[in-house]
């Protein structure tokens, strides 16, 4: 029996030059193919932006970790698009797995510095913009919220503090009133009892009354401590991309080109095969059977 010859570079390539019509119609074919592809399919856009995560004095409002998962969380996307008034073309649970946010801590490693890079894919340039505007929006609202209570919770027990400390002034000041006109001295005849007791009320409410005007002033230092503070923030105002990330014109048509040499190949090799290998034993069969 004889052995099947192998085919060689050589016979290859004379393969190929031989059936390069073929070859080359269906290299055409698939590149005409991928044109056609890129002028029809959707087009994904994508919109990047850094959040700084704003502080109240010296901690952050919310760690970077649980801000990056929020903005990914399923009802705060809801929320957002729902209160700026966005809808999508898909539901809720499909465009989840578009919204991508991690922590940047390439300064300090073990330190949140409370950084966020929000990426947001879509299928159209403006209402990709707006999402990721309402999902910033949101977090700042929400941020900005977080800052005015503790703003207000240091206002409110400043005025407690205040007003506390314009009573017991007041009431110093009608204890020490009230000890000038009825409280006399032993060589008066009063009793000194009474004259001790008086005076040591007074200082007892003088020494609250500096405790009082202490923590009050603290509570300033905090309040203006809290106005240099910063709310959540963007490195940057975004902006409508103006360019596609998929499908990318290059890769498909590198893809294309590739597949087409492969299959132009393949189907020259084939028609060489047929040609030389499968038609002369059919006819040959068929000989043999008119013969019998």
């Amino acid at each position: 029996m004889k052995e099947p010859e192998l085919l060689s570079v050589a016979d290859f390539l004379y393969v190929l030059w031989k059936r390069k019509v073929h070859a080359l119609a269906v290299f055409v074919f698939v590149i005409l193919c991928a044109f056609v592809y890129l002028s029809v399919a959707k087009k994904t856009y994508r919109l990047s932006g850094s959040i700084y995560v704003g502080r109240f004095q010296t901690d952050l409002l919310e760690e970077g970790e649980f801000v990056a998962q929020k903005l990914q969380d399923y009802s705060f996307i809801k929320k957002a698009l729902d209160t700026n008034g966005v809808e999508l073309d898909i539901p809720i649970h499909r465009f989840q797995k578009d919204v991508e946010a991690h922590v940047l801590n390439e300064v300090r490693k073990i330190e949140d510095v409370g950084i966020v890079l929000l990426t947001v894919e879509y299928k159209d340039p403006v209402k990709c913009y707006e999402i990721f505007k309402a999902l910033t929006d949101q977090l700042i609202r929400e941020h900005q919220f977080l800052t005015d209570d503790a703003l207000n919770v240091l206002r409110s027990m400043e005025r407690f503090f205040k007003v506390n400390e314009d009573q017991l002034m007041e009431s110093i000041n009608r204890d020490e009133a009230f000890a000038s006109q009825n409280l006399r001295g032993p060589e008066q005849g009063q009793a000194w009892p009474s004259h001790v007791l008086a005076r040591y009320t007074i200082s007892e409410k003088r020494e609250f009354l500096k405790q009082i005007i202490q923590d009050r002033h603290y509570l300033k230092l905090e309040g203006e401590a809290a106005t240099k503070s910063f709310n959540t923030r963007l490195s940057a105002e975004p902006e409508i991309p103006d360019e596609h990330i998929k499908p990318r014109r290059a890769v498909v048509l590198v893809t294309a080109a590739g597949a087409g040499a492969v299959l132009g190949a393949l189907l020259a090799l084939l028609a060489e095969l047929i040609e030389t290998q499968i038609k002369p034993r059919y006819h040959a069969a068929k000989r043999r059977a008119e013969a019998r």
